[in-house]
């Protein structure tokens, strides 16, 4: 018994890593701050490793919309977004991150505009 425990103890501890490896943050997580005010009225986007997001608008500590999102390519997300003053409106937005430390939001092909990367990200 106390073999088949070092056994798979080594088994593991040989699989962490490489799983760690494989679950490296996508480039579009961080936190992005509008360059300029834009269509849609978002001053920053914060994107997080485990799969959501918030919007938020200038003066807003609260997010606007709360979102879910999917990676769509090695440098873009979709995000799938409710506001939250009406969980019954939905939005889908794709943010591609550009060169530099620069993003762009769009819905659709309406593009709502381009947000930097804070600098702690």
């Amino acid at each position: 018994m106390l073999v088949v425990s070092r056994i798979q103890f080594r088994w593991t501890g040989l699989l962490i890593p490489f799983l760690l490896a494989g679950c490296s943050a996508h480039p579009a997580a961080g936190t992005w701050i509008a360059v300029s005010d834009n269509v849609a009225g978002f001053s920053r986007l914060v994107v997080q490793f485990d799969g959501k997001a918030d919007i938020y608008s200038p003066g807003q500590e609260a997010s606007v919309q709360r979102c879910f999102w999917g990676g769509t390519a090695k440098q873009s997300i979709t995000l799938d977004c409710v506001r939250a003053s009406d969980t019954e409106i939905k939005e889908r937005y794709q943010l591609q991150v550009l060169a530099g430390r620069q993003a762009e939001l769009s819905r659709g092909e309406e593009r709502i505009g381009l947000f930097n990367r804070q600098a702690n990200n």
